[in-house]
């Protein structure tokens, strides 16, 4: 089992152990940011260096916006365990401030990557821009470490059905519920990850009960009905209608993501379970009663029975 290290700049103690860096928001860790990491793995071994992916949390979108303007496709939670996936030694999560928004290019190379991190190579995509008004870019980079026996490479960017691949173009198709696309660009289902929390049991009262997954420090880029399945830490995988936003009809205040499983009737309170959206039903909707409401969930449920049914019959 590969065990992923974290480590938080600035409050890391400096690394001794030279190693092979890559740097990137790495919003969704799409096939692109995939394709990097593994390269930067490849490279480490080889070299016989520590691969390290440097991030920031929060974005530096989020700090200058605040983090509720900005829809991010995978929380930091999530990230970590992409990252654990693609085999990387160390997750090095920059914490993103006032400090390290004015730093200029140069500090941050000698700071926090060579001081810091002891980087001997170092691997970025043809767009990465870092340092005080993004001045530091690629040929930034190599002048600098050049004396310095630090080799700066980059890779040009990835391309699906002819598109580069990216995280504002991933976005861009969550906002048009295209799910297909989507997962072409990410190699896998769009998904939220979060614990099971106990909800207000209106769900249950309707004929419906739900399991309630947190958000907390998620903002997801979409709202409204789903089909989605659910997979449990144990493997199993259930089918279900999910509602993700505000619940307008009942005057809720906060985004909430609820999940009607089929033919599912467990308690599960406090488990971590991974929902993955595959089919946009409809918009929320504020109906005028609870009777509404119900008749409406009623077609969500049929459709999304129908929804897998054909899904499990092209197979």
């Amino acid at each position: 089992m590969n065990i992923l290290k974290f480590i938080r700049y600035p409050q890391f103690c400096d690394l001794n152990k030279p190693s092979a860096v890559t740097i990137g928001n790495f919003d969704g860790v799409h096939l692109g940011h995939q394709y990097l990491i593994r390269q930067i793995v490849k490279r480490a071994k080889e070299d016989g260096l520590q691969s390290i992916v440097v991030t920031m949390s929060p974005l530096a979108s989020q700090y200058f916006a605040g983090k509720d303007n900005v829809k991010i496709i995978t929380p930091f939670k999530q990230k970590f365990k992409l990252f654990k996936d693609l085999k990387a030694n160390v997750g090095c999560f920059l914490n993103f401030n006032d400090k390290l928004a004015h730093l200029e290019a140069e500090e941050f190379i000698q700071d926090v990557l060579i001081d810091g991190l002891n980087v001997q190579y170092i691997l970025i995509g043809d767009d990465f821009r870092f340092g005080k008004k993004r001045k530091g870019d690629f040929q930034l980079l190599k002048s600098y470490c050049e004396d310095k026996n630090i080799v700066v490479d980059n890779i040009s960017s990835v391309k699906v059905v002819g598109q580069r691949v990216s995280s504002s173009l991933v976005r861009e198709k969550l906002k048009q519920s295209d799910f297909v696309s989507v997962k072409e660009f990410l190699g896998r289902d769009y998904s939220i990850i979060g614990k099971v929390s106990k909800g207000q049991q209106l769900g249950r009262e309707l004929g419906y009960p739900t399991i309630n997954i947190k958000l907390t420090n998620q903002s997801p880029p979409i709202d409204g009905i789903f089909c989605v399945s659910v997979k449990f830490d144990n493997g199993s995988l259930h089918y279900g209608a999910a509602s993700l936003g505000y619940r307008p009809t009942v005057n809720g205040t906060g985004k909430i993501l609820e999940v009607h499983l089929l033919d599912f009737d467990k308690q599960v309170y406090g488990e971590i379970v991974e929902v993955l959206f595959h089919h946009k039903l409809r918009n929320e909707v504020k109906f005028g009663s609870l009777e509404e409401l119900k008749q409406n969930i009623d077609e969500d449920v049929r459709q999304t029975r129908l929804f897998f049914q054909k899904q499990i019959s092209k197979f």
